[in-house]
């Protein structure tokens, strides 16, 4: 499954109340940019076990450590001003090859049928997130220590409901929720960190084969970033932003079934 990663950043921060203003501390704006540009290949497989009825469905599902290569490119910038025209700039670019290694997903899903006219289904999954793994660079494996520290374990919940129209029956209506914790250790049991997707949408049966499927999603979370740190004699400082985030989709599908 080859693939690219792109990742642009520019951060600006500005004293626009000149409330820093005596020497040493008299900054002005802070701008630091960064830039990675990979290419990532591999492979991973999915098994599963499924029960059918004619009123239910009952399924089991296992994904596969996928074994990714990463090439990256990256590079980082800053530049710092002050009142009394002083600046400072630094900036660093290099080139990174790397494996990760991603955690094993386990998953369980039900759904009811009732007359061919309304479906419920909803899935758990659940992924352990220290399982996750950096190899084939020395300078990276380090990085597996803190895995464990800084991720968790999470348990994802999803339910949707799809009705079909009576006096239309080629076409289908569903809505659907999904609530998908932070893999992040610090935040876990912190709502406001899980991801929340509401979807909706319509199927609607062109031919007896070919069918055309709209979906609308919504999604909204809340994260934390440390923009820079830096060590001041003894003390360890860092500026940390805490952002809200939304995000929304249209998905136009057009299926032709043999």
């Amino acid at each position: 499954m080859p693939g690219n990663y792109k990742y642009d950043r520019r951060f600006i921060e500005a004293d626009t109340r000149d409330f820093y203003k005596n020497f040493p501390w008299d900054f002005a704006q802070l701008t630091v940019s960064d830039i990675i540009d990979a290419t990532v290949s591999g492979f991973s497989a999915n098994a599963g076990l499924m029960y059918r009825s004619n009123f239910f469905r009952i399924g089991l599902m296992t994904r596969l450590p996928a074994s990714l290569s990463v090439k990256e490119n990256y590079s980082r910038s800053g530049e710092s001003s002050f009142d009394n025209g002083d600046s400072y700039s630094y900036s660093y670019s290099g080139i990174s090859k790397y494996s990760v290694l991603s955690p094993f997903y386990f998953g369980a899903g039900l759904s009811f049928n009732l007359k061919d006219v309304v479906l419920v289904a909803g899935d758990v999954v659940y992924v352990d997130w220290r399982q996750m793994e950096f190899k084939n660079n020395p300078d990276l494996i380090q990085l597996n220590r803190d895995i464990k520290e800084i991720f968790t374990e999470t348990v994802s919940l999803s339910g949707g409901v799809e009705v079909m129209i009576p006096f239309l029956q080629q076409v289908k209506v569903r809505v659907g929720y999904s609530y998908r914790p932070s893999p992040y250790a610090e935040d876990k049991g912190i709502s406001s960190r899980a991801t929340k997707l509401l979807t909706s949408g319509f199927t609607v049966l062109l031919q007896k084969t070919l069918l055309i499927d709209f979906a609308y999603i919504s999604g909204k979370w809340s994260t934390i970033h440390t923009q820079y740190s830096y060590k001041l004699g003894s003390d360890y400082y860092s500026l940390i932003t805490n952002e809200d985030n939304k995000a929304k989709n249209f998905i136009l599908t057009l299926r032709y079934r043999f």
